[in-house]
């Protein structure tokens, strides 16, 4: 077991951007969720961009400059050659707890299937900086059961992907607000085939192999007066 798995995860985003970079990513869902509806973004930052479909797609469909993160410096030379003809992505080297951008630079941040790879010593100042980073939005896809829970990493075991629900965390802070959410579940029997799901179908947690795949969207709209302002008159009895 690594209690560094962050740090040492580098390798691993080499592998999978390599591995993955001529496939598409997140799009089928995307498209059909219709997660861009009514949605007003210049600029997106998209942390863990994998081979970089999902910030493609995101950045024609809003017609917003994006700019895609990857942990290893091999990883973001492979992007930055795939993508070296589109002038609107850029790509940069940086740990989701420690994203080298000002605050509030970009008015959607995204972070689709990364939060699971994240050592759990970096878990919430991860999710500290993808609101840090947003103006306006924040989209977060991951695996996500009935029950929050871990399971050995399959390309190396030093590593746990956790499967934890990270809409808790977010909405903690105070100021991001849900305002979309959708389950699905997609696994090597579905074909790639996405199955909405709802929450009922998430339990029993145990003997149930949705538990294994299910995967939960939340798109966040920042909201600085999300919390009730109170003042020491409200409290008098």
């Amino acid at each position: 077991m690594s209690k560094n798995q962050t740090a040492e995860f580098s390798n691993e985003s080499t592998r999978y951007t390599a591995s993955y970079l001529d496939l598409p990513h997140g799009l089928s869902v995307l498209n059909e969720y219709q997660i861009l509806e009514n949605l007003e973004a210049d600029s997106v930052l998209d942390v863990g961009c994998g081979n970089g479909a999902n910030l493609d797609y995101l950045s024609k469909q809003l017609g917003a400059n994006g700019v895609g993160v990857e942990l290893s410096e091999d990883a973001v030379s492979l992007l930055k050659k795939k993508h070296q003809h589109n002038a609107q992505l850029s790509f940069t080297q940086a740990s989701a707890h420690a994203l080298p951008f000002e605050t509030e630079q970009f008015d959607l941040v995204t972070a689709w299937s990364v939060l699971h790879w994240v050592g759990r010593n970096e878990y919430l100042q991860a999710i500290g900086e993808l609101l840090r980073c947003s103006k306006k939005y924040l989209l977060i896809m991951d695996f996500v059961a009935a029950e929050d829970y871990r399971t050995s990493y399959n390309h190396d075991p030093r590593f746990f992907t956790y499967k934890q629900d990270f809409a808790e965390a977010v909405s903690c802070s105070g100021i991001m607000e849900p305002i979309l959410e959708k389950r699905w579940y997609e696994s090597n029997q579905t074909q790639g085939e996405i199955i909405e799901i709802t929450s009922d179908q998430l339990n029993p947690f145990y003997d149930n192999p949705i538990s294994y795949y299910a995967r939960k969207l939340v798109l966040f709209k920042k909201n600085y007066d999300k919390l009730p302002l109170c003042s020491a008159e409200d409290f008098v009895n």
